[in-house]
Parts: structure tokens; C-alpha cells; sequence
């Protein structure tokens, strides 16, 4: 996932308004950096092992 792909779909999560996935949404937009590196990358630190 790119940081692109990512910000779409943050913007679909906050205009859809459900209150749930604007929890997630803050989180992921967060530490975004750390998670997208994982999954670009297959490498992570111990922080964005935590949150997967």
C-alpha cells in the first residue's frame, strides 16, 4: 500500500462517517509511516510491531 492509496482511503473512512473506523483511521494516519514500511519494506521496529 502507498501512502497515496492510504490517504484515499482515509478520506473514504471520513466521509463515510462511521464512528469505528474513524478511531482506526486516527490511529493508521498516526503512524502511518511505520506501518506502510512494513508492508512496503518487510522490515518494522518493535513501536510498529505493536500495532499489527
Amino acid at each position: 500500500m502507498t501512502l497515496i492509496r492510504f490517504a484515499k482511503w482515509d478520506e473514504k473512512v471520513r466521509q463515510a462517517n462511521f464512528k469505528r473506523f474513524k478511531s482506526i483511521a486516527r490511529t493508521m494516519s498516526i503512524h502511518n509511516r511505520n506501518i506502510l514500511n512494513y508492508f512496503n519494506n518487510r522490515s518494522a521496529n518493535a513501536s510498529t510491531k505493536s500495532y499489527l
